[in-house]
C-alpha cells in the first residue's frame, strides 16, 4: 500500500511502496516476509456476513461489499484505473494477497495458504475490480448502494444496522468499497459452500512474524460481545444433544463467516422457518417431575409434566435437518429467541444436581432472580443459535439467510402464564418509567396551562425495573396468602404461552410454580424502564449474524429481498369490556419504511422471474378466530390505515406501493411468520371503487405436495412456528383455539418452474399437538365468553350414575367422538381413590358415564363435606378427521372438579328464591324442601377458582416432599 511503514527493517523511518511487479505477488519466502512486515490495513466485509450469503452460479462473478481504513482508501486514490472508477493493479495486488477463500470444510483462519487467488499479476489485474462507493458518514439513513452489473444505474442494496454503524466509525473504517471478482480459478469456482475473509498477517514483535492469519472483524465483534450490555463471562455451546445443547463455562470466541454458495442449478429450493423462539429456560422445564394428579406410590398420577413439555430447540434442531437434507437455502423470517436475558442451565444452582424437586425449579424460575446476572445472563440464547448455524453450515454446507423479528428486542424473560392487573398495565401504558416534577428557579412546583404539574421522564435501569416488579410480586403474593384467591390480576397478558409447550394451562403453572403470572416489563409502554422492546438489545443479532437490517440478494433467476422488523412496535394487549386498547399481536410501525421500499425497489428492477419477499410482519394473515375456510379482505391505503383480521401483524408505512407489486404479480412469493399459524393465502379479486383500494384474498393450508400453476398469482406463505406448537383454524372448531404442529415450509422447483410448496413438521415426540390442550384451551375460553364451557353439563339423575356429559354446540366437534373413557379421583390426604367407568356417545352432543363404583359409597369413605378431585378424560384416536388428524390423543385431559350434590344446589336455589319473596307459606316450604331432599345424583364441574390455577398451597402441604418450601 502506498506510503506504508515498514516494520521490518531495521529503521523505521524508511518506506516501502506496492507496486504492480509481478514479484511482490510471488510466493519467494524473502518476498513473503517482507510483504509480511509491511502495516497492513484495516478492512472488514460486509456482504456477504454469516446469515446473507453471496449465491452465485460457477460462471458468475462475485461481488463483495467491504469496509475500510484511511490506509485502504489512499492506496486507491493513490492507484486509480485510467477510467477512474476502479483501482488500479497495485490494489488488485493487494486483494489478491489479503482476501482468501477456503471450502468451508476449512474454514481455521489461523492456517489459510498464503498463496493468492490469483496465481499472476497479470491476472489479478485483469479478474479484480474495486470500486469506491461510499464514506459511511455521508450515506444517507446507513442505506447503502454497489455498483449495478452492467455499469447503469447504482443498485440501493441494503441498510447497514445503526449500531454496526458505529461500531465501525469508532474503529475508523468509514470508506465502502465493492470488490468484483471475475472467472474465479479451480476450485474456486466449483458448486459447493465456501467462506471468504480478509486476513492479516499476525507478528509477534516489532520485526518478526510468526506465519499465523487473523481476521480483524473477529476482534471487533468479540470486543462488543465481552462488553454485551451488562457483561459476562461467554459461555461456550455444544448443540451436539438433540433435545438440549449443553453449555459450560469456558470462553466462547465469535468468529465472523462470510458465505458462498455456488450451485449450477436454475433456481433454488428454499426452505422457510420462523418463530423459532430458543429459550434456555426450557430445559429447566423439562426435568419437573410435577403432575397435576400427584400421590402415594400406589395411588394413581398423572404424566410428569416435564415428559410432557415441548421445547424449542429440538424442534428446530429437527426442522434444520430435514430442511438441510432437502433444499438449496434455508430462509429465517425472525424470533430467533424470546428475549435477551434468560436461565443459564449450567449455573451451580442448576448443574450441581441441586435440582431434586418442582419447589427448586420453581425457586430458580422465580423473577427476582434476574438481578443474579450469572444466572440470568444476557444473550445466551443467541449464543445457543449462533452454534446452531455454525452446525447447519458445516453439517450440510448449504446456506442460511435470515431477517430480525419484534422478540429479538425483547428483554426479560416473563411468566409461563402471564398476567397483568389493569391498573398496573395502564400505569405501564402510560405513565412509564419514573416521573419528577419540573420546578422553577425558586423550587415551586410548575404547571401547565391547565393546571396539571408538569413532569419530566425518568428512564429506568434494568435493576431498578426488576426491583420495583419484586415489590409488586411480593404485595401479589400477599394479596394471594389472605384471601385464597388467585385471580387478583385483570386478563392474561399472552393466554396463548402454555399451548406453546404443548401444556395446558394447570400444567404449566403447576411447572412452573408461583412467580407463574409474572410480568416484569410491560410490552405497553411506549418509552421508559419498563417497556420490554428496547432496539439495543438488537445489537447482538446485527453484530454477529448480519450487519444488515434489510437487503436484497440475487441467485440467477431469483430476486431475495429482506425486510427487517425495525426498531420499533405497536403492541398494547389489555382489553376492558367493550373497550381496548390495542390488538395481540405486534405490528411493525416502521416497516416498511422509504428505504426498505427502495431495496424493494432495486430487486424487482432486475427484473427476475422469481422475486421473493421476505419479512417478519405478515402481508397477509388472518387471526386466529378466523377459520380458513372464510373470504378475507385486505385494505391497503396508506391513507386510511384500517389494518385488519385477514392481515394480523402487518407492517404500516407504504403499504400500497408493497400492495400494488403483489397484485401486480411482480412479487411471486412473500415468506413471513409472526402468527405461528402456517397458511398460504393468494388473491382472488382486487378493487378500486372511489379510492376504497382492497384485495380479497382465501387461505389454505400448507400442505405436503401442494402443487400449483404458475397462473396462481403470487403466493403469500405464512410458516408457522418452528419451535413452539403452532395455532391452526380451519372450520371453527375448538372455539378457535385448534393447535398443529411446529413447522417450516418449503418451495421445490423444476428447472425454472415452481414444481411443489410443502410443509416439514418434526420427528420429536413432544412437538405432536395434544387434544388435551386443545380441549382445556376451549373449555376454558368458552367459559370465559359464553359462561358455560366445552363440557356444557356433567350431571347425573342417579347416586351411582349412569352420568350425562352434554358437549357445548360452540365448540363445533359434535361430529367426532373424542372421549373414550372418564376416571375421577378422589383425594384422601396424598392417596388417590380412583372410580372409572364404561363411556360411549349416545347423539352428535352427549355421552353417557357409567362408573363401575358408587360414588356415594366412595364419598362416605372419603367422609369429607368437599374433598379434592380431578377428572382425566382418556382422548380417542381421531385422524380420521381433516381437522383433527395431526393430535397426540395419548394423554389425558386432566383438570380439578367441583362435585356438587343435586339435592344440596335445588334446596340452595329454593332458599334463596324464598329469601327474596315479599311473602311464602311455611308449611308449604317445608313440605318442598322434603321433596327436594329427595333429590338423587350429583353435577360435576370444573372448579371455579382452581380448575384453571392449581391451588399451590394444597400441592405443597400434601405433597411437601415434591412441593415444600414455598
Amino acid at each position: 500500500m502506498a506510503q506504508e511503514q515498514n516494520r521490518y527493517v531495521k529503521n523505521k523511518d524508511k518506506k516501502a511502496q506496492f507496486s504492480s511487479n509481478n514479484e511482490l505477488l510471488g510466493s519467494d519466502s524473502k518476498i513473503k516476509k517482507y510483504i509480511f512486515s509491511l502495516k497492513q490495513a484495516n478492512v472488514s466485509i460486509l456482504s456477504p456476513s454469516f446469515l446473507c450469503p453471496a449465491l452465485k452460479k460457477p460462471d458468475e462473478e462475485l461481488r463483495i461489499i467491504i469496509l475500510a481504513d484511511k490506509l485502504f482508501f489512499n492506496t486507491y486514490s493513490n492507484s486509480e484505473g485510467k477510467d477512474k472508477t476502479k483501482a488500479g493493479p497495485a490494489l488488485s495486488g493487494v486483494v489478491n494477497r489479503y482476501l482468501k477463500i477456503s471450502p468451508w470444510s476449512n474454514i481455521d483462519k489461523s492456517s489459510h495458504a498464503s498463496t493468492p487467488i490469483f496465481s499472476s499479476n497479470s491476472e489479478a489485474i485483469e479478474n479484480i475490480e474495486v470500486h469506491y462507493l461510499w464514506n459511511i458518514n455521508d450515506i444517507n439513513n446507513n442505506t447503502i448502494i454497489r455498483k449495478n452489473s452492467d455499469k447503469s444505474e447504482d443498485v440501493v442494496y441494503a441498510q447497514i444496522h445503526s449500531s454496526v454503524s458505529q461500531m465501525y466509525k469508532n474503529e475508523n473504517l468509514i470508506y465502502g468499497f465493492e470488490i468484483i471478482l471475475k472467472n474465479l480459478p479451480g476450485n474456486y469456482n466449483n458448486e459447493g459452500l465456501f467462506n471468504i475473509s480478509w486476513v492479516n498477517y499476525k507478528l509477534n514483535n516489532e520485526d518478526k512474524e510468526d506465519g499465523l492469519f487473523f481476521e480483524l472483524q473477529d476482534q471487533y465483534i468479540n470486543k462488543f460481545n465481552k462488553n454485551y450490555r451488562i457483561g459476562y463471562k461467554s459461555l461456550s455451546c455444544d448443540v451436539s444433544n438433540h433435545r438440549n445443547p449443553e453449555f459450560s463455562d469456558n470462553e466462547t470466541v465469535i468468529e465472523s463467516y462470510h458465505p458462498v454458495f455456488i450451485s449450477n442449478k436454475e433456481l433454488l429450493d428454499i426452505g422457510h422457518l420462523s418463530d423459532v423462539h430458543v429459550s434456555s429456560r426450557q430445559h429447566l422445564f423439562s426435568k419437573s417431575k410435577a403432575k397435576l394428579i400427584d400421590g402415594e406410590a400406589e395411588s394413581f398420577t398423572s404424566e410428569e409434566i416435564g415428559q410432557l413439555v415441548n421445547t424449542s430447540y429440538a424442534t428446530l434442531k429437527d426442522l434444520m435437518t430435514q430442511m438441510g437434507s432437502d433444499v438449496d437455502l434455508l430462509i429465517f423470517t425472525g424470533d430467533l429467541i424470546d428475549y435477551n436475558r434468560n436461565l443459564n442451565t449450567n449455573n451451580s444452582k442448576i448443574s450441581d444436581g441441586n435440582i431434586v424437586k418442582s419447589s427448586e425449579i420453581w425457586k430458580i424460575l422465580n423473577l427476582d432472580n434476574l438481578n443474579n446476572k450469572e444466572l440470568y445472563p444476557v444473550g445466551i440464547d443467541n449464543l445457543v443459535m449462533y452454534e446452531l448455524f455454525k452446525w447447519y453450515y458445516s453439517e450440510f454446507k448449504k446456506p442460511i439467510m435470515l431477517v430480525s423479528g419484534n422478540h429479538e428486542a425483547y428483554t426479560l424473560p416473563y411468566g409461563i402464564s402471564p398476567r397483568v392487573k389493569l391498573s398496573r398495565s395502564l400505569k405501564n401504558t402510560f405513565f412509564p418509567g419514573k416521573h419528577i416534577y419540573v420546578c422553577d428557579p425558586d423550587g415551586n412546583i410548575t404547571y401547565d396551562d391547565e393546571g396539571f404539574p408538569v413532569t419530566k421522564h425518568v428512564k429506568l435501569s434494568e435493576d431498578e425495573v426488576i426491583e420495583k416488579s419484586t415489590n409488586e410480586a411480593a404485595a401479589d403474593l400477599d394479596e394471594i396468602n389472605k384471601n385464597q384467591d388467585p385471580d387478583i390480576y385483570f386478563d392474561r397478558a399472552n393466554e396463548g404461552i402454555p399451548a406453546d409447550h404443548n401444556l395446558t394451562i394447570s400444567e404449566a403453572i403447576l411447572m412452573y410454580g408461583p412467580d407463574y403470572a409474572r410480568v416484569v416489563m410491560a410490552a405497553a409502554s411506549d418509552e421508559g424502564g419498563e417497556r420490554n422492546f428496547k432496539p439495543e438489545n438488537l445489537d447482538w443479532f446485527y453484530h454477529i449474524f448480519t450487519p444488515l437490517s434489510s437487503f436484497v440478494s440475487f441467485y440467477n433467476e431469483q430476486s431475495f429481498i429482506n425486510l427487517g422488523w425495525g426498531d420499533n412496535e405497536k403492541f398494547i394487549g389489555i382489553k376492558q369490556g367493550s373497550w381496548s386498547l390495542g390488538g395481540f399481536l405486534p405490528r411493525s410501525t416502521e416497516s416498511v419504511s422509504d428505504e426498505q421500499l427502495a431495496i424493494l425497489k432495486s430487486g424487482l428492477n432486475e427484473k427476475k422471474s422469481c422475486n421473493i419477499l421476505c419479512s417478519h410482519f405478515t402481508y397477509a394473515n388472518y387471526n386466529t378466530p378466523h377459520p380458513f375456510s372464510e373470504a378475507g379482505e385486505i385494505n391497503y391505503n396508506d391513507f386510511i390505515s384500517t389494518l385488519g383480521n385477514h392481515d394480523y401483524g402487518t407492517f404500516e408505512n407504504n403499504r400500497y406501493s408493497v400492495y400494488k407489486e403483489i397484485i401486480d404479480e411482480n412479487i411471486q412469493y412473500t415468506l413471513s411468520g409472526h402468527s405461528h399459524r402456517s397458511g398460504l393465502y393468494q388473491k382472488t379479486d382486487n378493487s378500486n371503487f372511489l379510492g376504497r383500494k382492497n384485495i380479497t384474498i382465501n387461505a389454505k393450508n400448507v400442505d405436503e405436495n401442494n402443487q400449483f400453476s404458475p397462473g396462481n398469482g403470487c403466493r403469500m406463505l405464512v410458516a408457522a412456528c418452528g419451535g413452539p406448537i403452532a395455532v391452526q383454524n380451519h372450520q371453527n372448531e375448538l372455539y378457535n383455539w385448534g393447535l398443529d404442529y411446529p413447522s417450516g415450509n418449503f418451495i421445490k422447483f423444476s428447472g425454472s418452474n415452481e414444481h411443489t410448496i410443502g410443509i416439514k413438521i418434526p420427528n420429536v415426540k413432544q412437538s405432536q399437538p395434544r387434544l388435551a390442550v386443545a380441549l382445556d384451551y376451549a373449555d376454558i375460553f368458552l367459559r370465559d365468553k359464553e359462561k358455560s364451557g366445552l363440557v356444557d353439563l356433567f350431571i347425573s339423575k342417579l347416586d351411582d350414575g349412569p352420568f350425562t356429559i352434554k358437549i357445548n354446540q360452540k365448540a363445533n366437534i359434535s361430529d367426532i367422538n373424542f372421549i373414550e373413557t372418564v376416571s375421577i379421583h378422589f383425594y384422601k390426604d396424598s392417596k388417590v381413590l380412583t372410580t372409572s367407568g364404561i363411556t360411549k356417545k349416545i347423539n352428535n352432543h352427549e355421552y353417557l358415564f357409567t362408573p363401575n363404583d358408587d360414588i356415594e359409597d366412595t364419598l362416605k369413605k372419603l367422609n369429607m363435606k368437599k374433598p379434592v378431585t380431578f377428572i382425566s378424560i382418556k382422548c380417542k384416536n381421531i385422524n380420521y378427521h381433516s381437522s383433527f388428524r395431526t393430535y397426540n390423543t395419548n394423554t389425558s385431559w386432566t383438570y380439578p372438579l367441583e362435585f356438587k350434590s343435586r339435592k344440596d344446589v335445588e334446596i340452595k336455589k329454593y332458599e334463596e328464591a324464598l329469601e327474596m319473596a315479599d311473602y311464602y307459606d311455611p308449611y308449604v316450604a317445608q313440605e318442598n324442601i322434603k321433596n327436594l331432599e329427595k333429590i338423587e345424583g350429583y353435577i360435576i364441574a370444573r372448579h371455579r377458582k382452581h380448575g384453571e390455577v392449581p391451588n399451590i398451597r394444597w400441592y405443597s402441604e400434601t405433597f411437601s416432599n415434591e412441593y415444600s418450601d414455598v
